[in-house]
């Protein structure tokens, strides 16, 4: 499978994983129920409490020095001599530039003269004509970083100029500066935390409501995020991890972390159309908390000029003084915060990346989802986005086709859903259900988006006959064990089907007390012997095992204390760890099921989440995973950001790459 570097995360974890958009064959039959362990009472410790938003799940004494990092010397010793050759006292009046080209040579290191020089000339001006406080922030960094006193220069107390700005709204931005960016706020607070002094809680409060909630980068003060991330994130990643101990604050730098490293460009610049100045910042942000930016770092040095310097964009012949500067410090493995003693640098690397796959409605969702299928499809499977009867065995369906669930209504397809049709190009079309869940005017436009193959439908008299239908799709033989959930709920029969469909196997639905005649049928000309039933006596009673038992089936149960615990069990699969773990919501259906494919063509789990909090059993069930990313279907409001802020706490150690 060739990698797309313009697809949504979720996909490109698949594309990044190597591996074809299949499902594990009946030569890869999953592990024999251990009956015992499902039927097994769930333990209060199993159960947990939900995961609250304290931050008490994460040490936050995680500190580390910034080991081994990638640095480029000759580059960085060209780039610095530039600045020292081209650069004589105050840049355009700006005291905040010069000390960022100050603090570039102080990185690199052997330029002590021109240091001198430059804070001399920052120093005259600041003592002429005074200093904002966003301007004094720069400068305060760089006075600390040379051994200064910040409280004096100049006649002018640095700090407490930025720290009574901080403490008057939280943005630091009176008097000057571009106003209302994170930016200012984020460096003012990095100049503060570097001097040793506490940063106004304020400034973090008003920090909190600017995460974005789909993508978990920083929002402008003014409710806009740019198509492309600016300085904002950049300067927020660094100064938030200059701010770890604060309470409340990695979950923030965690965001801006995930909302950079989706963005970027695979094995490349970050972003090649930006200018290098961004490109260059960037990796000072994601060097400093432990990314490898050695691609990015080696793009930089391929734009660096004959002269040392380095343009304000790729190609461009003509040198920038602050793209130089801030790439000779990404060059010499440090960051904006990081440069001059006793920086202070924390690891996130204990943390899973977490990245969401959204969409306007439940249509786009799946068909976003649909993306991983970067090569096309040669089957795609249509089910009712409004009704999940029928639709339910369609999760385990695809994945024995290997292939994604694309949403239709009852009377149309969704323009997504057709757009991602005409991107898959498949050969065939399975539709689920019956004309009451897919009607005959969208199985007749499906025909249009086929090539060279036809559409068929699953259908049956009810939702259990219709599971039995499906599971003709598997040669007898080649499904000894299989999955029964109730049909007249969802959850279980949903998480159930990805799993399902990681063992390759029918997915089956049955009534309460019974299980159908067609379905019984049906296991029985495939060949089954043994049958999971999952959730409690609640959802499928006890008459329903011993039915299946009298008919010759062995049986287990797979239950819990509710749908998030079940669903955290049906995952554990072999209990091998693994790099991904899809997240779902547990108050709706749609996402789950068009997720189900691709956590099982992964065979990673897919676990469910509350509306406003992470359930103990499911957190536990993604830290027993390692998983290094958690991809999280649905937008906002079917997963929260605050959930996904959650989900970034967890410290899964994992030894995997995304």
């Amino acid at each position: 499978m060739k990698c797309n570097p313009t697809i949504l995360p979720a996909a490109l974890a698949l594309c990044l994983a190597g591996l074809p958009a299949v499902a594990a064959g009946a030569d890869q039959p999953g592990p024999p129920l251990d009956r015992e362990e499902a039927l097994a009472p769930v333990s209060a410790h199993e159960q947990g409490p939900s995961l609250d938003r304290t931050g008490d799940l994460v040490a936050t004494n995680e500190v580390a020095q910034q080991a081994a990092a990638d640095t480029r010397p000759e580059a960085a010793a060209a780039a610095a001599a530039y600045l020292d050759t081209n650069v004589d006292g105050v840049l355009h009046g700006s005291p905040d530039m010069t000390a960022q080209v100050a603090l570039a040579l102080v990185a690199v290191g052997g330029h002590d003269a021109k240091v001198a020089q430059l804070l001399d000339a920052i120093e005259a001006q600041v003592g002429a004509e005074g200093i904002t406080p966003v301007q004094a922030a720069s400068v305060s960094l760089l006075v600390t970083a040379t051994g200064g006193d910040p409280w004096a220069f100049g006649g002018v107390d640095l700090v407490e100029l930025v720290r009574a700005d901080l403490a008057d709204n939280g943005r630091c931005d009176q008097n000057g500066g571009y106003l209302s960016q994170v930016t200012n706020a984020a460096e003012c607070a990095l100049a503060l935390t570097r001097a040793g002094v506490v940063v106004p809680q304020v400034a973090l409060d008003t920090l909190a409501p600017q995460a974005d909630p789909v993508t978990g980068g920083l929002l402008e003060w003014d409710g806009l995020l740019y198509a492309y991330p600016n300085a904002s994130a950049l300067d927020a990643l660094t100064a938030l991890d200059a701010l770890d101990a604060v309470a409340g604050t990695r979950r923030h730098g965690l965001g801006a972390r995930d909302f950079l490293w989706g963005y970027g460009e695979v094995d490349g610049p970050f972003d090649s159309t930006q200018a290098i100045v961004v490109n260059a910042r960037v990796v000072q942000a994601l060097a400093v908390v432990g990314e490898d930016v050695s691609a990015a770092l080696s793009w930089l040095e391929a734009q660096q000029l004959p002269d040392g310097s380095l343009p304000d964009v790729a190609g461009s012949a003509t040198p920038d003084l602050m793209a130089t500067a801030h790439a000779a410090i990404a060059f010499s493995g440090r960051s904006l915060g990081t440069v001059g003693p006793g920086a202070h640098v924390v690891a996130y690397g204990s943390h899973p990346y977490v990245v969401r796959t959204t969409g306007a409605d439940r249509y786009e969702v799946a068909a976003n989802l649909a993306t991983a299928w970067v090569d096309g499809s040669q089957t795609v499977v249509i089910a009712s986005g409004q009704s999940f009867a029928d639709a339910i065995p369609g999760s385990a369906l695809a994945a024995h086709f290997g292939a994604p669930i694309l949403l239709a209504r009852q009377g149309s397809l969704p323009a997504t859903t057709r757009a991602m049709l005409r991107e898959l190009q498949p050969t065939d079309i399975v539709v689920m259900g019956g004309e009451a869940a897919v009607g005959p005017e969208v199985f007749n436009a499906l025909h249009n988006y086929v090539v060279g193959g036809d559409v068929h439908r699953v259908d049956g008299a009810n939702r259990y006959e219709v599971s039995a239908n499906a599971s003709y799709q598997w040669d007898p033989g080649t499904a000894r064990q299989v999955y029964l959930a109730t049909g007249e709920n969802w959850p279980d029969g949903l998480t159930g089907g990805a799993e399902a469909g990681r063992l390759d196997v029918p997915m089956f639905l049955t009534k309460k007390d019974a299980v159908p005649s067609a379905v019984l049928r049906a296991m029985k000309d495939l060949g089954v012997t043994d049958v999971v039933v999952l959730g409690g006596t609640s959802a499928i009673s006890t008459a329903v095992e011993w039915q299946l038992q009298n008919n010759g089936f062995a049986t287990g149960r797979i239950s819990g204390v509710n749908r998030y615990d079940v669903a955290a069990k049906v995952a554990r699969g072999d209990a091998q760890p693994g790099p991904y773990a899809f997240v779902a919501s547990g108050l709706n259906w749609p996402d789950a099921l068009a997720t189900g494919p691709l956590a099982a063509a992964l065979a990673s789990p897919l676990v469910l989440v509350k509306g406003d909090a992470v359930p103990g059993v499911t957190a536990q069930r993604i830290v027993t995973e390692k998983a290094a990313l958690v991809s999280v279907s649905g937008g906002p409001v079917a997963v929260s950001g605050p959930v996904a802020g959650d989900l970034r706490l967890l410290t899964t150690y994992s030894p995997f790459e995304p």
